[in-house]
């Protein structure tokens, strides 16, 4: 809760905002940094989503 404190919304607030952002995109990338400083990246194609750690 800390976190949506400082920054004035929750990750699961941003996503869902950016759902209607990119309804039409071909395609998303989305990147995000866990507690330890670890990459992912998460991207969709025309078929699939893949993940890159």
């Amino acid at each position: 809760m800390k976190r949506k404190k400082e920054r004035g919304v929750s990750n699961e607030e941003f996503m869902d905002k950016s759902k209607e952002f990119f309804e039409e995109a071909d395609s998303i990338v989305v990147v995000g940094v866990n507690p330890d400083g670890i990459i992912s990246t998460f991207y969709t194609q025309s078929t699939s989503l893949m993940l890159s750690v």
